[in-house]
């Protein structure tokens, strides 16, 4: 299959237009017709439906497209790597939330790095269910992530508990005892996507799914400046706002009548793995921190 006619398929998918397909991709027109052409003969399928107004994609082209990108994003991840390989031994590919790579899994890189300076790392961030999906494609070979997978296909390794905490600025002194379940809902909640993946029925069930949050950020940490001005209150992993609390800038709050909310991240990794993924795992094993 070639990966020129792929990527002008997804252009055309995106742009319905020849002509600015063309010039996007600095060819001829007909060119961007033969492309087509030659992806139409290889599935014996028509892709596009074609007027003289605009160009859609039949059932079978929105199927291709589902596939299409992915196949593009392999091919040159695969160049890279192939590049990559002159200059070291191996490649290991890392996926891992922005929160976790801070205060976990960079003390760890340092160390790796200097003991194995022949192998070369990359670091994918993203949320949880998206890293899943990248090892599920093996664009990353290990997953660091705050949701287990159970799969026989995968090994799920516990690697770190922890407590999600609510917190208010330390110029804030209501709550010094503690509050109680429901009267968390009568707060201004500063939010954080993350949220969803580690307590989304609970967040669910106390504020309505389609609540309206005074700041809503995509990385939780980000909401710490905005917690020490006393904008609101927020709730994060205990590890990301430890020196915080200790340096009296922002105060954890009790929830007096239900137990503390356990925070887990896991390492996810396919069941058959290289030596270079065995490799970064023990290592993580006899350093644990």
């Amino acid at each position: 299959m070639n990966t020129e006619s792929l990527k002008t398929f997804v252009t055309l998918a995106k742009l319905g237009n020849f002509t600015k397909t063309a010039q996007q991709h600095l060819v001829v027109q007909s060119t961007v017709s033969n492309r087509i052409k030659e992806l139409e003969l290889e599935f014996d399928q028509k892709l596009f439906i074609r007027d003289k107004k605009q160009v859609e994609l039949t059932k079978a082209g929105k199927l291709l497209l589902k596939y299409a990108q992915k196949i593009i994003d392999l091919e040159e991840e695969a160049l890279k790597e192939m590049s990559l390989l002159n200059n070291f031994s191996n490649i290991l590919k890392i996926g891992v939330t922005n929160s976790i790579y801070k205060h976990h899994i960079e003390k760890y890189l340092i160390e790796f790095i200097k003991k194995y300076p022949d192998i070369s790392i990359k670091i994918h961030n993203g949320h949880s269910p998206n890293l899943l999906n990248k090892l599920h494609d093996d664009n990353v070979d290990i997953c660091f992530s705050y949701r287990p997978y159970y799969n026989s296909n995968y090994r799920c390794i516990p690697f770190y508990k922890d407590e999600l905490v609510l917190l208010s600025s330390s110029k804030n002194n209501k709550y010094k005892d503690g509050i109680n379940y429901q009267d968390i809902k009568n707060l201004t909640i500063l939010y954080s996507d993350y949220f969803s993946v580690l307590y989304d029925n609970w967040f669910n069930e106390l504020f309505s799914e389609n609540h309206t949050y005074k700041l809503n950020l995509e990385v939780g940490s980000d909401l710490i400046p905005y917690i020490k001005e006393d904008m609101g209150y927020g709730f994060l992993p205990y590890f990301q706002v430890k020196n915080e609390i200790e340096n009296n800038e922002l105060r954890k709050i009790d929830i007096l009548d239900m137990p503390p909310m356990e925070i887990y991240i896991y390492i996810v990794t396919k069941s058959i793995t290289n030596e270079t993924v065995d490799l970064f795992l023990k290592f993580i094993e006899e350093n644990k921190i």
